[in-house]
């Protein structure tokens, strides 16, 4: 991020008393930045949650997350070899990172930051998903989140867990992760494995924004980017959509414009399309899409697998 809008947007979201949390992450390391320190403490009277791979940290970075920040989620994608097949660097070095920070805490007497796992359900990696509450209760973690994969191309249908209608696979090993999860007094956030009727957004629900690196105000993760994503093995189009720049106007102005609000309103009160368990979707043009759904909703929201909590995001 432009260093001149980093210190407007981070001007803005301090200044204004409704934004209780702020979350470092998205697509990208957030540690890798040359500013995170000074973001950081700058950010430290709101909520604090860093999402990370965990490979850089530093011990001066983790005695400031124990100054600063509240929560620290952390990739772990798998076990050994499943993990470094996906992130392409061994899980011990992760590990060892947290063990160090843990230490850091202890020495402090500090119960921040709260350290929390969240692993990207696929059909390579599923069989480790208890593996990782039993990691997560070794190394003092206290919550870890199950998400499914969103495939980027039809090349990787395959990777994918979940079913409009059934996953009993899926589900046995879920259950088996929930228990242990109890045993271990850890919390666990699941997502669905099927479609289900009921679509909430926790973007909308939680009156949450999200800034691009450019600047650019969105309404969520998947309208952040131009790309593809597969829904139930059809190829859909992503654009961008934003409703302005933290370069040209204030957060809040571009939060309160009619079209931002209008767009809230009807996520919030489902006045939107589904598109997945639609009569007319083999034959619909729109389907293929999101920047407008057959309601006239610019941008759609239609296909999204968020709004159904197959996917979560934190």
């Amino acid at each position: 991020m432009d260093d001149g809008i980093l210190r407007k947007c981070v001007r803005e979201v301090k200044g204004l008393e409704s934004v209780e949390e702020v979350v470092l992450g998205g697509i990208g390391e957030p540690l890798y930045s040359k500013n995170i320190e000074w973001v950081i403490e700058e950010l430290r009277d709101k909520r604090l949650v860093i999402t990370t791979n965990g490979t850089i940290m530093p011990e001066k970075l983790m005695d400031q997350f124990i100054e600063c920040v509240d929560e620290l989620v952390i990739s772990i994608d798998g076990m050994n070899e499943n993990f470094e097949s996906i992130r392409h660097f061994p899980l011990e070095e992760i590990l060892n990172n947290i063990s160090t920070l843990n230490q850091h805490k202890k020495k402090n007497k500090s119960k921040t930051p709260k350290i929390s796992f969240q692993m990207v359900i696929t059909s390579k990696n599923y069989l480790d998903m208890t593996k990782v509450v039993e990691l997560a209760d070794e190394y003092d973690v206290d919550k870890v989140i199950f998400s499914n994969i969103v495939p980027a191309s039809l090349e990787d249908v395959d990777l994918v867990m979940y079913e409009m209608y059934s996953k009993k696979k899926l589900e046995k090993h879920m259950q088996k992760a929930i228990v242990k999860a109890l045993v271990k007094k850890i919390e666990l956030v699941i997502p669905e494995i099927m479609l289900k009727t009921e679509r909430r957004c926790k973007f909308i629900d939680d009156d949450a924004t999200m800034i691009t690196v450019d600047g650019h105000v969105v309404p969520c993760y998947r309208l952040a980017h131009d790309g593809t994503e597969v829904v139930f093995g059809r190829e859909k189009e992503l654009k961008a959509h934003y409703f302005g720049n933290i370069a040209e106007d204030t957060l809040l102005d571009i939060w309160n414009k009619d079209d931002y609000y209008n767009y809230r309103m009807t996520v919030y009160n489902n006045q939107y399309p589904s598109c997945m368990d639609c009569d007319l979707l083999e034959g619909c043009d729109m389907a293929k899409v999101a920047d407008v759904d057959c309601f006239g909703n610019v941008p759609s929201c239609a296909d999204c697998l968020w709004s159904r909590r197959i996917v979560y995001c934190v």
